[in-house]
């Protein structure tokens, strides 16, 4: 399988509340969240962003290390990936190995910012 960047049709930015949200959307409405400069999501132990955990990984992506965790719940299955040191947070409901293999190359392009 050959990942095609165009997939990705649109992203949106605003601010929250001391950080930067957004969402990165597919031309099939696949959409990856994003919150930059609020911790690591995947740091919590005891909230939602972990609750149901089936996995955790921490790859290096880009020379920083990123900390993957894949959820399951009644609400379905999640990954949410942190970049502790940019303090940069994606998420995204996944409901296809299609989906899933799109979202982990999407964050192959991430280059964080804090501590560099």
């Amino acid at each position: 399988m050959v990942h095609d960047i165009s997939i990705w049709l649109s992203a949106s930015v605003r601010s929250g509340i001391g950080s930067q949200v957004g969402d990165i959307v597919g031309q099939d409405g696949f959409t990856i969240s994003y919150d930059m400069g609020m911790g690591a999501y995947t740091n919590c132990t005891n909230c939602e962003w972990t609750a149901g955990e089936v996995w955790r990984k921490k790859p290096i992506l880009n020379g920083e290390e990123a900390v993957f965790v894949f959820t399951s719940s009644v609400e379905g299955k999640r990954l949410v990936v942190s970049f502790p040191r940019s303090e940069a947070n994606f998420h995204a409901v996944i409901d296809s190995e299609s989906h899933l293999t799109d979202m982990i190359l999407m964050l192959n392009t991430f280059r964080g910012g804090k501590g560099r």
